[in-house]
C-alpha cells in the first residue's frame, strides 16, 4: 500500500532519502543506478518522485495452489475500475 509521495528537486535529495527503502549508501550511488535505468545523465534540476510503500502481504505468505498468487480476477477488476475513474 502506498502511504507517503513526495516530489524533489535531485538537489533536495538526502542521504536519508538515498538510503530509505533502497538501501543506497549515498545520493550519487543511487543515482548511478538512476541514469542506467533511464540511460541519461541526471541533473541537479530534475525532479523525482518518493514513493512510500507498507507490505501488506509478504510474497511468502502466498500459497503455490493459488493460481492467481493473490489477488482474484474479482479483485483486480475491481481495483482497475477504482484505478480508471481517476
Amino acid at each position: 500500500m502506498i502511504t507517503n509521495v513526495v516530489y524533489k528537486r535531485v538537489c533536495q535529495l538526502t542521504e536519508g532519502d538515498a538510503y530509505r527503502g533502497d538501501g543506497y549508501s549515498s545520493v550519487e550511488e543511487l543515482l548511478k543506478d538512476l541514469e542506467k535505468v533511464y540511460n541519461r545523465k541526471i541533473t541537479p534540476s530534475d525532479f523525482v518522485t518518493i514513493i512510500e510503500f507498507e507490505v501488506i502481504k509478504n510474497l511468502l505468505d502466498l500459497s503455490m495452489r493459488d493460481i492467481y498468487m493473490g489477488p482474484s480476477p474479482a479483485d483486480i477488476a475491481s481495483l482497475s475500475r477504482v484505478l480508471n475513474s481517476c
